[in-house]
């Protein structure tokens, strides 16, 4: 299906520069001769009801194409954002496992050993730290 979006207006007809006035500061905004405006030269829009209108559209479709482009701008940094606290969790929950790892490595071969006493206070707190990496990796951010 190859529909248009409603949000996003079509683009603007291209204006070109006739001559060297487009770069005119004078004679120009942001690059666009103020002399055509919408297409229509100066000349063409004082005193013609239709002409100011067609410019004031034009305006429009400007000003909410600038809106649409901003709300998409706002989105995407949204995202990023995201994307980046999701990235610090789970940098956290690796540093987290690879402590438990290491933790549980030698709680058990403390334990397999028979010292018993220190092979538990290694097990319990890399198993704690195991639960929590488990829970930076599951919520991630949200």
């Amino acid at each position: 299906m190859n529909e248009q979006s409603p949000e996003i207006p079509s683009p603007p007809p291209a204006i070109p520069a006739s001559n060297s006035d487009a770069t005119d500061p004078q004679n120009s905004v942001l690059g666009v001769p103020t002399d055509k405006l919408a297409g229509l030269s100066v000349e063409e829009i004082c005193g013609n009801k239709v002409a100011v209108t067609m410019v004031m559209h034009y305006y429009k479709q400007l000003v909410d194409q600038n809106i649409t482009i901003r709300n998409q701008l706002n989105t995407a940094n949204s995202y990023v954002d995201a994307y980046k606290t999701k990235r610090m969790f789970t940098t956290i929950a690796a540093i987290l496992f690879l402590i438990a790892n290491i933790g549980i490595g030698f709680g058990v071969n403390l334990l397999t050993a028979g010292s018993i006493s220190p092979g538990w206070a290694t097990l319990i707190p890399a198993i704690c730290f195991a639960i929590a990496a488990i829970v930076f990796t599951v919520r991630g951010g949200s």
